[in-house]
């Protein structure tokens, strides 16, 4: 009886041993906030739990400004620093994202552009561009208002920039933004197509400066233009936009009763502006993971999409984090499918592990994949034992690497791996790269390697799947 208690004991110990376990990337991610970022981004979705996606309008260039109104830190990278805001978010009538602004005619985001902007910059290109829904068109009513002051000619005049509703027309208007030679100031008008209530339209804005050229563009068709001389007229001279870095500047959006998405202002002269929300494809490469001892049974994406959005997940890995993180974001990489990717991780022995998720929008660019979560489902399996330290003994020119042997059924024989930076061991000798496979020996000589240089040696024991114990102490060994 007590026989049978022992051994139902042992397998039981042996079941707790390989009990399922699993990890959330983006737990590991700290809510996707952790790793390589490219045209894709973080949010909170309406249950506040952080998601990935496409970011929104990432196709365009030089950008200046990008407000998609989908969280608070969209500033952060661009010249501008909030001011005030009071608007409303709607997700219901976004056109880009997830989200976007709602106003009231009392409601305003102010902005103030700082040095580096273009509105401290002269003679350069731009372009502004936003969607507009309005839910009315009251006439004189400013969706868009850049105010400055600059001094031209030892004088001071106020610079207006406008975007406003007259009669069921968007209207552009550039007030002491361009000069004459003999600094006579131009006021020039840009008139739209009508606008209709309660639908979406885009409507953009763009100044070429070596032409002296502005065209008004409403859902990518040329609706308006100007040459920027008295005459309007490309026969003669032309002038750029003068903005100054002074303080006393503001950029005001809303002040309408309607929706606001995608405002955008590049540095570029746009004769075509994208309509689509997304690009075609981004990515995310997390931090590189431990996965030292897991054998893993399934990967899980948890994601939705529509209009044929979708993802794929890659992986690679390896024994050093750095080398991970050193590896082009191209490079290296198995997909995850149904038949090679389990044998990929589990036969390679790696102790860290990166994954990379490519995002696809869908086949109208106007949706993109949500991404939740990725779980990495696993069991652990014990790790060969840890050998113990090593010791050196010099042998002519060469060192002879020695250490107690291992007593553990699971030893199939040790590796040691050595290099001339502590806890990266990537070192070559005459012998080959590391790591060397000693076997079963209790001892390895060492010879072909660099006089006058430092090196951190450490062992390994090693399992019949080739999986590898931690290190043991480290030995550093001056030739």
């Amino acid at each position: 009886m007590k026989r049978i208690l022992l051994i139902s004991l042992i397998w039981l110990g042996a079941l707790w041993s390989l009990a399922a376990d699993s990890m959330s990337l983006r737990q590991e991610s700290d809510d996707w906030r952790k790793g390589t970022f490219h045209a894709v981004k973080s949010l909170r979705n309406k249950s506040n739990q952080a998601v990935m996606r496409l970011r929104a309008y990432s196709m365009i260039e030089n950008l200046d400004l990008l407000l998609n109104f989908e969280d608070s830190g969209e500033f952060r990278d661009y010249p501008y620093r909030l001011i005030g805001s009071t608007f409303s978010l709607s997700d219901a009538q976004s056109r880009v994202g997830g989200n976007s602004s709602a106003f009231r005619v009392t409601d305003a985001v102010t902005l103030l552009p700082e040095d580096g902007s273009i509105f401290s910059l002269s003679e350069q290109n731009f372009t502004i561009g936003f969607w507009l829904n309005p839910l009315r068109l009251g006439d004189g009513e400013i969706l868009f208002s850049y105010q400055s002051s600059v001094v031209y000619k030892g004088e001071y005049l106020q610079q207006n920039v406008t975007a406003f509703f007259a009669m069921e027309h968007l209207v552009w208007r550039f007030e002491n933004i361009f000069f004459e030679e003999d600094g006579t100031p131009l006021l020039i008008e840009l008139k739209g197509e009508p606008i209709f209530k309660n639908t979406w339209s885009h409507h953009a804005v763009s100044f070429d400066t070596k032409r002296g050229y502005i065209q008004l563009l409403n859902n990518n068709i040329p609706v308006d233009s100007y040459y920027t001389n008295r005459h309007n007229n490309a026969n003669f001279p032309t002038f750029p936009a003068i903005f100054q870095p002074t303080q006393d500047k503001s950029l005001i959006l809303g002040q309408f009763f309607g929706y606001l998405d995608g405002l955008f202002i590049s540095r570029n002269f746009m004769d075509r502006v994208s309509l689509d929300s997304f690009n075609q494809r981004g990515y995310f490469i997390s931090e590189p993971l431990f996965v030292e001892g897991k054998i893993f049974e399934d990967i899980v994406a948890e994601h939705a999409g529509e209009d044929h959005s979708s993802i794929r997940v890659w992986l690679r890995g390896d024994k050093s984090a750095l080398l991970l993180k050193s590896l082009p974001d191209d490079f290296g990489w198995h997909e995850l499918d149904a038949t090679t990717y389990l044998a990929y991780l589990n036969e390679g022995n790696y102790r860290y592990l990166q994954l990379r998720v490519e995002f696809f929008a869908g086949k109208s660019r106007r949706s993109t994949p949500i991404l939740s979560d990725i779980t990495l489902h696993y069991y652990m399996v014990p790790l060969p034992p840890r050998p113990g330290m090593l010791r050196m003994q010099r042998e002519g020119n060469d060192v002879r690497i020695l250490w107690q042997p291992v007593i553990a059924g699971n030893v199939a024989g040790y590796r040691l791996y050595f290099g001339t930076e502590s806890g990266e061991y990537l070192g070559v000798s005459a012998q080959g790269a590391s790591p060397l496979d000693a076997q079963q020996e209790n001892s390895l000589l060492l010879y072909g390697l660099e006089r006058g240089r430092m090196y951190y040696i450490v062992l390994v024991t090693y399992d019949e799947l080739g999986r590898e114990s931690q290190f043991s102490p480290e030995l550093m060994l001056l030739l």
